[in-house]
């Protein structure tokens, strides 16, 4: 799933990774739901906040997968799966590791996203693994920035 959120009048910039671990998540059946956000474009409002400190805009998609343990394993169901329509059953989860994924930018600011997930859902049928089908409709996300170089002034 892909998210697009933009600031106002702003210039992509180049960015580096430094940290993008999945957030793992334990399912109330035994199985470990992992997912990250992996940035794809940032762009950085031209005008500054409170400080020097730009508004920020992403282009993200993200990244969902599982370990599912042997017991919870069956044939992979033969019909075609349509999440949209397909009864799915809300699961409860805890969360066992949600750190921050982040990305330094060419102009002095690191930027620190962490995916933020309030429901899962899991499915009757099975992927070609013969794993249960879970999905994550709706991934948010919590962001926060902080000076790592000298202050620049916004390129116009």
């Amino acid at each position: 799933m892909e998210q697009n959120t933009r600031a106002v009048a702003e210039k992509e910039v180049d960015f580096k990774v430094t940290r993008e671990d999945y957030c793992r998540y334990q399912l109330e059946d035994g199985t470990l739901l992992k997912v990250k956000m992996c940035v794809l474009k940032i762009g950085e409002s031209l005008s500054r906040g409170p400080g020097g400190y730009p508004k920020f805009g992403f282009q993200i998609n993200n990244v969902v997968t599982t370990l599912v343990p042997d017991r919870l394993r069956s044939a992979p169901s033969t019909r075609v799966v349509d999440l949209n329509t397909e009864p799915a059953k809300e699961i409860g989860f805890t969360v066992q590791e949600n750190e921050w994924q982040e990305y330094e930018l060419v102009d002095g600011f690191l930027v620190r996203i962490k995916p933020v997930v309030t429901k899962i859902f899991k499915y009757d049928a099975h992927n070609g693994f013969g794993e249960p089908i879970y999905s994550v409709p709706n991934i948010q996300h919590i962001q926060d920035v902080i000076r790592v170089g000298p202050e620049r002034p916004p390129v116009v």
